[in-house]
């Protein structure tokens, strides 16, 4: 009987209410942190993924080397999560694209400089990720679990009329 209730009690909220909030966190996480795209020769982007009060916090790190110089940025990106309106992926040749867009348009975004700590604002972040993801239908899952933090968050999703 205890086995029983234990399975109820542990099983039911995973059927009813899907993925906890740390969970989807911690999916996207692990997705974006570990398919930053590279052609290993002269780019090479890297993505550090956090969430704090309602935000997800990136720092995309871009290396570029051209004729043996080499150049880094990387800024950091607070996004509030509630806020967000649109994630879109985009195939290119050799990457793809993750486009990041607050869905009012508004420039909320604040992008904290690395060089001299200035803050701006966007309404959108665009990383670039590597193309195997297509294959394993991560765009879609990726697109799935970002709607489902955004509801987690309080915030509403913005879907195409058509």
């Amino acid at each position: 009987m205890k086995t029983l209730i234990s399975i109820i009690f542990f099983y039911l909220p995973s059927v009813f209410f899907g993925q906890s909030k740390v969970d989807t966190q911690a999916w996207i996480k692990e997705k974006i942190q570990l398919n930053g795209y590279s052609d290993d020769v002269e780019v090479f982007h890297k993505y550090m993924v956090d969430f704090e009060q309602g935000n997800l916090i990136i720092v995309a790190t871009t290396k570029n080397i051209y004729k043996g110089r080499e150049t880094t940025i990387a800024p950091q990106y607070s996004i509030p999560i509630k806020e967000l309106g649109e994630i879109r992926f985009e195939e290119k040749p050799y990457n793809v694209w993750l486009f990041i867009k607050i869905g009012s348009g508004e420039n909320m975004i604040s992008r904290k400089d690395d060089l001299d700590n200035s803050i701006t604002y966007v309404d959108q972040v665009t990383l670039l990720l590597e193309k195997s993801i297509v294959k394993d239908n991560l765009p879609n899952r990726m697109m799935k679990a970002f709607n489902h933090l955004i509801k987690l968050n309080g915030g509403k999703i913005i879907g195409d009329t058509f």
